[in-house]
């Protein structure tokens, strides 16, 4: 297993730091996007158990009107839902 980790690392971050590459990952990293850009849509569950209330907080202060909750789904868990499979279409189809 930590050779699959380490084989990942050096691939992927190109062999910067496990500092480097929290940060390459993190919601500060994207900030700057998510608060500039309006091409995108981020699906998330405020309940997923990977997430503190504080990240999804500032998730929510950062991508504004791109985030689309769906609650009671945990994480991935509502991809079922048919909120968030018209929601999917219609941001597929063009109607933001």
């Amino acid at each position: 297993l930590q050779e699959n980790k380490d084989l990942f690392h050096i691939s992927y971050f190109n062999g910067s730091s496990l500092e480097n590459m929290r940060y390459e990952t993190s919601l500060y990293s994207l900030a700057d996007y998510l608060v500039n850009n309006d091409n995108y849509r981020i699906y998330h569950s405020p309940d997923d158990f990977f997430a503190t209330e504080g990240q999804i907080k500032r998730l929510k202060t950062l991508a504004g009107k791109h985030l689309v909750c769906v609650s009671n789904g945990s994480h991935l868990g509502f991809l079922y839902r048919k909120e968030f499979q018209e929601a999917l279409k219609a941001d597929v189809l063009g109607k933001i």
